[in-house]
């Protein structure tokens, strides 16, 4: 499973577009050091989004503007992981809307630019974050 602070974005911001960012108690985050909409469930708080629903940080010229101290939730996703599961798993999820199929594009466009032994170990830690011990 990647640890926080693993997750290189490289200017991607896919995901800060129009989804729902979180700060969570439980993985550290400090509701207090982001613009705050409304609390989701009991420590869980949903950042503030602009008009268009992109996240309240994201700049459409500089990205993110807290990228230093962005949420747990941001440091940890990995988009690569998210594409490396199989297809049909992958179109479940983009026509359920759990994940953005402009977020899944870009993290298949970014699995698919690793070598295949990186490729194998994303696969791996998928099937070890689906099927926990």
């Amino acid at each position: 499973m990647v640890a926080f602070g693993d997750v290189v974005c490289n200017g991607c911001v896919a995901c800060c577009r129009r989804e729902n960012v979180l700060v969570s108690l439980q993985f550290g985050d400090d509701p207090g050091q982001f613009a705050i909409d409304r609390e989701v469930r009991p420590g869980v708080f949903a950042v503030a989004a602009q008009p268009n629903g992109d996240c309240h940080y994201l700049d459409p010229k500089a990205g993110c503007t807290i990228y230093e101290r962005r949420p747990a939730m941001c440091r940890s996703f990995d988009c690569r992981l998210e594409a490396s599961r199989p297809t049909e798993e992958r179109r479940e999820l983009v026509q359920r809307g759990l994940v953005a199929a402009d977020v899944m594009r870009a993290g298949r466009e970014r699995f698919l630019k690793l070598s295949p032994p990186a490729q194998a170990a994303l696969r791996h830690n998928y099937q070890k974050r689906a099927r926990p011990s």
